[in-house]
């Protein structure tokens, strides 16, 4: 225990450290940012809160993508595969737009699970150039409503 029991560097000018008495490591420097096994965290909280609540119930690989807002999607380099969170309730909102695309770019959006889909049976969405777009309204937790299929999205 007495290896503990030092203060070091807890607080003040260098920030914040925790650990063992010579293999502390740095969780907040001077300004208050927090840093993650010594690194620091570039992210705002909503940002991370978003990430997390992007892949919570996830059964795809891909990119996470939350489940409200704006999101953009599309690469110039590669085709691109999204995992979209599942809506956590009735009513929540989403709009994924793509800014880049073609035949051979494609961006695909796959629903977090299995018991979700866009329309009642797809649960992948293919955008194949820019400008596509999807406005998705939740009717349920595993139920998408595509409001609005702005240019050519595919459902498979």
């Amino acid at each position: 225990m007495s290896d503990y029991t030092h203060n070091t560097n807890l607080c003040g000018v260098e920030g914040l450290y925790v650990g063992a008495a010579g293999s502390e490591v740095q969780v907040a420097n001077s300004s208050g940012n927090l840093l993650q096994a010594g690194t620091l965290l570039t992210k705002t909280a909503a940002q991370l809160n978003d990430a997390l609540a992007a892949v919570a119930g996830s059964t795809g690989t891909g990119t996470a993508v939350p489940n409200s807002g704006i999101s953009t999607i599309g690469s110039t380099a590669a085709a691109v595969n999204y995992v979209l969170a599942n809506p956590t309730a009735a009513g929540d909102r989403k709009t994924l737009i793509c800014t880049t695309g073609s035949t051979d770019l494609t961006s695909t959006v796959t629903t977090g699970s299995t018991a979700c889909t866009f329309d009642g049976t797809n649960r992948v969405a293919t955008f194949n150039a820019a400008g596509d777009s999807l406005e998705l309204i939740a009717l349920s937790t595993t139920r998408w409503f595509i409001n609005i299929n702005n240019g050519s999205v595919a459902l498979s």
